[in-house]
């Protein structure tokens, strides 16, 4: 894989690996790949620093099955230019914390599970820490 930069662990035993690149994959606790869990490669910004960051399991992941992902957003204009020092973060790409859900009996994060959490912005190029 390409630009690792988070591992996590659910409490069954699985791994998510994130890339830079948007994607997480899944792994058994064995680490033999079970697939991609999520792709959010055509919301990201990838250059330079940014790119997702981070990802993270709620302490009561075996209730609601909840997982965070840190990443940079591109703007409502899809595309990753931006304005200095513009508010709000719809006028550039942002920093986005967002909660998705990995399906119940499955190795899939359903994209369409997304809620939004936290967003700032713009995002600059450079220095976007993980969560």
């Amino acid at each position: 894989m390409k630009h690792t930069v988070d591992i996590a662990w659910t409490p069954d035993g699985r791994v998510l690996v994130a890339t830079k690149e948007g994607i997480i994959k899944i792994f058994d606790d064995e680490f033999k790949e079970e697939g991609t869990a999520l792709d959010v490669s055509n919301v990201l910004c990838t250059d330079q620093e940014r790119g997702l960051l981070s990802i993270l399991v709620h302490p009561k992941f075996e209730d609601n099955n909840f997982i965070y992902v840190y990443y940079m957003h591109k703007g409502d204009d899809g595309n990753c230019n931006f304005p200095i020092h513009t508010v709000p973060a719809k006028d550039g790409p942002s920093s986005r914390l967002s909660r998705f859900i990995l399906l119940p009996n499955s190795n899939e994060i359903n994209v369409s599970t997304e809620k939004v959490i936290l967003e700032t912005g713009p995002s600059g190029k450079m220095h976007n820490g993980g969560a």
